[in-house]
């Protein structure tokens, strides 16, 4: 949708730039007339020169021509006024594509890297980062998000990305995805030669000790669930203030739940990149309850999405886990799909005794 758009948008350009030149020679008729040369033209440049002069003089006969026409019906022939309705048409169609493009929310979070305490930025790649802009930084990316045929189209790309991953021949693809995204390979369980697909390799686990629980034995501290950009908020509306703009964000629709537990609570986002480790763990000790599958969408959920008017948390399909700890009661944990990476696949049942950093579940490339 968005390429033809652009086509039609650059096809109208041409047009007007081409009705332009064509109303600036007729007011220019002397350089419709053909110059003479005093060196004798040979071979390939005579052929040329005849053909360049016959384009001319059709041009101008064909000036002629019009000029006659209006001149016998009573029209006043005035190519200048041409050509200024013709620029005035050029610029609106240029502040349509201003009005259409132009960023409406920041398009930087700011990202501090734990370990140096320097600012850092996650790596995107040139074409994604260029769909994100129109999509969810502009006014033309917020209605296409809004229509239904973009929605699908978004399911059924997560879905065929999830076959492709699945496939053998897909082994070939890890190196590349490794270069790409700067993924530690050397963290991973096994030697990347090991994994027989791509998916496989995705979901990969860690080398045992490499994440060391925090107070293991203290169950007043909770820990960071997994590999992620971590985003903490004193409550919900404060992260709706500074970080999260979905207009109908709320507990209730992100849960699926009625419940008043969470009223007044404190939030932590966290948002993984294809460059982490993509299986999340418990951040208390606490007993499972039963899992609440919610159908949704496969918007990205990348910052410039999140940012963005559109409900990406509450409409994209997620997976809702309570957790009840004694010390922090029930703990809401929402595991939010996005474009292409839309399976959740948990590892523990209702009823499962958890400790702090045991592992819930993890995601996957795939979709409906």
């Amino acid at each position: 949708t968005l390429l033809l758009l652009f086509l039609l948008l650059l096809l109208l350009l041409l047009v007007l730039l081409r009705g332009l030149r064509r109303n600036w020679l007729r007011c220019n008729e002397n350089l419709l007339r053909p110059r003479r040369r005093s060196q004798p033209v040979l071979g390939a440049q005579r052929l040329f020169r005849r053909r360049r002069l016959r384009r001319r003089r059709r041009r101008r006969i064909g000036s002629v021509r019009l000029d006659r026409h209006r001149a016998r019906h009573g029209v006043a022939c005035n190519a200048r006024r041409v050509i200024r309705i013709r620029v005035w048409l050029l610029l609106l169609l240029l502040l349509l594509l201003l009005a259409l493009l132009w960023p409406r929310v920041p398009g930087s979070a700011p990202l501090i890297d734990r370990a140096t305490g320097r600012p850092t930025s996650e790596p995107v790649p040139f074409a994604n980062r260029w769909k994100l802009f129109v999509l969810f930084q502009t006014r033309l990316g917020w209605l296409l998000c809004k229509l239904p045929p973009m929605r699908a189209y978004l399911a059924t790309i997560s879905r065929n990305k999830g076959k492709q991953y699945d496939r053998a021949d897909s082994k070939a693809l890890i190196r590349q995805f490794v270069r790409d995204y700067g993924v530690r390979a050397g963290d991973a369980e096994k030697p990347v030669e090991e994994y027989r697909t791509l998916n496989e390799f995705f979901y990969r686990k860690l080398r045992p000790g490499l994440r060391p629980i925090a107070a293991r034995d203290d169950d007043w501290v909770a820990v960071q669930p997994c590999d992620c950009r971590l985003h903490v908020f004193q409550s919900v509306e404060a992260a709706q203030r500074l970080w999260i703009k979905g207009s109908s964000f709320s507990l209730t629709a992100l849960t699926g739940s009625r419940e008043r537990t969470f009223a007044g609570g404190s939030l932590a986002l966290c948002r993984l990149a294809p460059t982490d480790y993509h299986r999340f763990h418990s951040p208390v000790d606490g007993v499972v309850g039963d899992a609440v599958q919610l159908s949704g969408e496969y918007f990205s959920v990348k910052h410039m999405a999140v940012r963005s008017p559109v409900d990406v948390l509450t409409t994209n399909k997620r997976v809702y886990l309570p957790i009840r700890s004694d010390r922090f009661g029930t703990v809401g944990y929402v595991m939010v799909g996005a474009t292409h990476v839309g399976s959740i696949v948990l590892t523990v049942q209702s009823g499962d005794r958890v400790r702090k950093g045991d592992e819930i579940g993890y995601f996957a490339y795939g979709g409906p």
